[in-house]
This record gives structure tokens, C-alpha cells and sequence, in this order.
């Protein structure tokens, strides 16, 4: 799969979210990349707009991304929130946060 990671993501690094444009409430596949120059395990979480609703990733409120030395790191999962608005994806590694604001409409996605 590592040749699959997209070269593109939100954020000003070294961690970002991946995967869409724009997110729908219905669910839809999300990856975090994670800069080879991070040398721990980095937690993500997400929070809904003004800290209201909660999302999944994964099925998990939160995973943990192990660091992969020399290379990016990253988890693809299906991220599933429970209300549109802005969503901060949040990464916690050493003394870090990372935080990284997107945008959940209402609905599923658009026909691919």
C-alpha cells in the first residue's frame, strides 16, 4: 500500500489528513500521513465543530500510528462523523499537537 499514499494532504505537517476534498457525514475513507521525521507513535483524535458531535475512525474514537523510520507512516481508514461543520483532526506525539481543520457536509458523497 505504500506506493499508494497520496502526495497531497491538509496541514502544515509534519502530520496531515488525506483522502477527500471535503468529507460527508455518510462516511468516507480518510488517510493521515505522518512525516518520516516524527520519531514516535502519534495519537489522532477528531473534534466536531465547537467540540460537539463525535466521529469514528477506523471504528475507533482515536488510533495510535507507529512510527515507520525512514519512510511516511500513515493510517486509511473510513472516518465517520456524526455532524457537518468544521472538524479538527487533532495528533498528539511527544510535547506536539498537530491540528488540522476540514470541512463535513451533511449527507453521502457524490456519486464517483
Amino acid at each position: 500500500m505504500s506506493d499508494k499514499i497520496p502526495n497531497y494532504g491538509l496541514g502544515q505537517g509534519p502530520v496531515y489528513w488525506s483522502g477527500q476534498p471535503v468529507w460527508h457525514t455518510a462516511g468516507e475513507v480518510g488517510v493521515v500521513l505522518v512525516d518520516p521525521t516524527v520519531k514516535v507513535p502519534v495519537r489522532v483524535s477528531f473534534a466536531g465543530p465547537g467540540n460537539a458531535g463525535t466521529a469514528t475512525f477506523g471504528g475507533q474514537a482515536s488510533v495510535i500510528i507507529d512510527r515507520a523510520p525512514g519512510r511516511w507512516a500513515y493510517a486509511s481508514q473510513t472516518f465517520v462523523p456524526s455532524v457537518a461543520g468544521c472538524w479538527t483532526l487533532r495528533a498528539v506525539f511527544g510535547a506536539t499537537t498537530v491540528l488540522v481543520h476540514f470541512t463535513v457536509v451533511d449527507g453521502p458523497p457524490p456519486p464517483g
